[in-house]
Formats: C-alpha cells, structure tokens, sequence
C-alpha cells in the first residue's frame, strides 16, 4: 500500500510540474 501511496504522489507532482510549466 505504502509503495502505491508513494507513486500515487509522485504522479501527481510530476502533473503539478506539467502544469505550472505549460501555464
């Protein structure tokens, strides 16, 4: 569960990082 969280928050800053840089 644990590893599945950790991913889970990797994609989303990695989504954050795409936005702010396309914004």
């Amino acid at each position: 569960m644990e590893k599945i969280i950790d991913l889970h928050n990797d994609i989303m800053v990695f989504l954050v990082l795409i936005i702010t840089f396309v914004l």
